[in-house]
């Protein structure tokens, strides 16, 4: 399995741009998939730096409706013709940032819903045995204290997001169990319990963890909790996007063979 990040916060080769954001490119199954397109086109740009070819892409998957992993999504309808996307039946909700008071709008183009293209997918979506999504993580252990200053709109009136709109991707090649999640908002140890739910075990996790914005200092504890239940798990942890290097370092200290990062431009085989 081949994975190249095309968008991320953080650049590896000062030729690839980074950005607040997440888009990665997989060759899995005879597939080329892309999970999450960023912010606007740069994952266009970053593409051809990177060798890949956007029209040659079978199939994307957002993890979910909020636009720094889906803004870009006209864009890549207009230059890819024939890729199905999966999201979740509520990535197109109303979705919003609370910052300085402002309640700063963060989802998804509405226009692009009914495009024919388009899937929408509930809590399991098989698209190949080998290749399924599933959504549904209700567990709050280790809840990021980030997550209460982003809302959902509903009928006029805000609510704490619940993330319903979170999918995640399980790809299985050679005898390996790779899961994708975006943001994994709703906390990567309760995304792994609804995989083992699900009877997925991965040996590769490739996901942010939302611990960017907060405050290590009041909330580092949450960030130890989490390194030392994976400790105990046997997959192999490549971050990225939203944990941040600082939560990313005190992770490693505890997991030093055990979690590595994903910089804008890189690329790793699995």
């Amino acid at each position: 399995m081949l994975i190249k990040t095309l968008v991320e916060n953080i650049f590896f080769d000062k030729k690839i741009k980074p950005q607040p954001g997440l888009s990665l490119y997989i060759e899995a199954n005879g597939l080329k998939i892309l999970f999450d397109l960023g912010s606007d086109d740069l994952f266009i740009e970053n593409a051809q730096k990177m060798n890949v070819n956007l029209q040659d892409i079978d199939l994307v998957v957002i993890s979910h409706g909020h636009f720094d992993h889906g803004g870009a999504l006209k864009a890549f309808l207009a230059i890819n013709s024939k890729a199905q996307v999966y999201l979740h039946k509520d990535a197109f909700e109303d979705y919003y940032h609370k910052l300085l008071g402002l309640k700063l709008p963060i989802g998804l183009d509405k226009t692009l819903k009914n495009h024919e293209r388009i899937i929408l997918t509930d809590s399991l979506t098989e698209i190949t045995p080998d290749l399924v999504l599933f959504s549904g993580v209700t567990g709050r252990k280790y809840f990021s204290p980030v997550n209460s200053k982003l809302l959902k709109k509903t009928d006029g009136k805000y609510y704490a997001d619940d993330f319903s709109h979170e999918q995640n991707l399980i790809i299985k090649e050679n005898n390996k169990t790779v899961l994708f999640a975006g943001c994994c908002h709703n906390g990567i140890i309760n995304t792994l319990e609804k995989a083992r739910e699900l009877s997925f075990e991965p040996d590769v996790i490739v996901s942010g963890l939302h611990f960017m914005k907060m405050n290590l200092k009041k909330y580092g504890h949450l960030v130890d909790n989490i390194a030392q239940e994976l400790k105990n798990h046997k997959a192999l942890l490549y971050t990225c996007h939203c944990t941040g290097l600082r939560a990313f370092k005190r992770m490693e200290s505890v997991l030093p063979e055990k979690i590595k990062y994903l910089p804008c431009g890189s690329a790793i085989q699995l």
